[in-house]
Parts: structure tokens; C-alpha cells; sequence
């Protein structure tokens, strides 16, 4: 099972702490087992009462990403001990075919997932994963409909111009759930993101299938 980091952002963003204050960077069986039913009601009630300073009067993703980028170095240094997590990191390695006869790439299987449903709006927006090698792990998803207004037009073109590009497909990385029957294509993204995975909507589907906007 997957380590799973979890930090929701504002104008701040902070990892997730257990009950015990503990970041919340744990193997998916342990939160499962530690939670249970009740993981929802405890997240519930982080975000409500603002415990951990997020501060959601504004949106804040350039800080989100160097938090989490943070986090993706020292899980490929082999260690998140500054981050609660006191055993070794081993991260497999995956063998990625590209398109157009290009060389096999060796990426380690560690993928970064973020979503919102609002534009940045605090201070410059900057992409920590912009200049990752040998490719960026970087997914992103916008939640809502991007045609409501100019706000949510920007928040959507922010989230998809963050996106990696897929070194199998040449794809952007880039999800939009803009209306219910999306949400169950969300989970399959979670769920890809978490895993032995893809990289973009294309490395949901077989080969044989049409492409899937995003």
C-alpha cells in the first residue's frame, strides 16, 4: 500500500495531523485501520474549525506545491523522517515507453495529485515541479464548472497549465470535474495517482478506446 501525504491548502498549506498531532504521512492501511468510518467526520472537522492555521480566505497553490515538493525530494532521497515517517523510503521504479520511437524513461513510482475549485489568488503563481527530472509527477484537476464566471475560467487555464505532460502519451496530466457523472472519473484518478500508475487520463483506458478530454 501507498504512503499517502495529505494537506489541504488556503493561504497556507499544512499536512493533515492524526489525533495525536503526528503529520499525517502514513500508509493507507494504517489510516484505515487507525480511522475507519470515522476518517471523514475527523477531516470534517479539521477543516471546519481551522485547526491547523490553512486559512481558506484565499487560495494559495504555489505555497501547496513547495510543501509537497518538499515532501517528493526527501521520499526519493530515501527518507520523510522530518515528516513523521522514521523507516527508510524505497520507491519502485517503473520503465515508461514513449511515443515516436523515443527511449524508455525510468521514473520512480511517486505521482502528486492537487485540486481546487478556485484560481489562485495570492501572490505569483510558480510551479515547483516545473523543472523536475526526468519528468514531472505533477497531476492536477479543477472541481467545478469552469464556465461560471472569469474566476473560475482562470482557476481551470492555472490547474491545466500546471499539469505535467505524460512521458507515455504526451498528454496533459490535467482532470476536469465539471459535472456530477465526472466524480466517479475523479475516484479513478485517485486511484491511479496512488498506485503502480499513469500519469494522465490516457493511462486510465486501454489502447483500443478513444482518447477522454480533459
Amino acid at each position: 500500500m501507498p504512503i499517502l501525504p495529505s494537506l489541504p491548502f488556503g493561504r497556507n498549506a499544512q499536512l493533515i495531523t492524526d489525533r495525536q498531532g503526528r503529520p499525517f504521512v502514513k500508509l493507507v492501511q494504517d489510516i484505515l485501520a487507525e480511522e475507519g468510518d470515522e476518517l471523514g467526520d475527523y477531516l470534517s472537522e479539521l477543516f471546519v474549525s481551522d485547526s491547523l492555521g490553512v486559512d481558506r480566505n484565499a487560495t494559495n497553490i504555489t505555497e501547496a506545491l513547495r510543501l509537497v515538493r518538499q515532501i517528493t525530494d526527501q521520499a526519493l532521497s530515501g527518507s520523510l523522517q522530518s515528516f513523521g515517517v522514521t523507516h527508510q523510503i524505497a520507491l519502485a521504479m517503473q520503465t515508461v515507453t514513449r511515443p515516436k520511437n523515443q527511449p524508455a524513461l525510468p521514473m520512480p513510482n511517486i505521482r502528486v495529485m492537487i485540486y481546487s475549485d478556485g484560481k489562485h489568488n495570492e501572490g505569483p503563481l510558480e510551479n515547483a515541479f516545473a523543472a523536475m527530472q526526468p519528468a514531472s509527477v505533477l497531476m492536477t484537476a479543477f472541481i467545478g464548472d469552469e464556465k461560471a464566471d472569469a474566476d473560475a475560467r482562470m482557476g481551470a487555464d492555472q490547474m491545466k497549465a500546471l499539469a505535467n505532460i505524460c512521458p507515455k502519451h504526451d498528454w496533459k496530466g490535467y482532470f476536469l470535474i465539471n459535472f456530477l457523472g465526472r466524480q466517479e472519473f475523479l475516484r479513478e484518478v485517485y486511484h491511479m495517482a496512488t498506485g503502480a500508475s499513469g500519469f494522465c487520463s490516457q493511462c486510465l483506458i486501454k489502447k483500443d478506446t478513444k482518447k477522454i478530454a480533459a
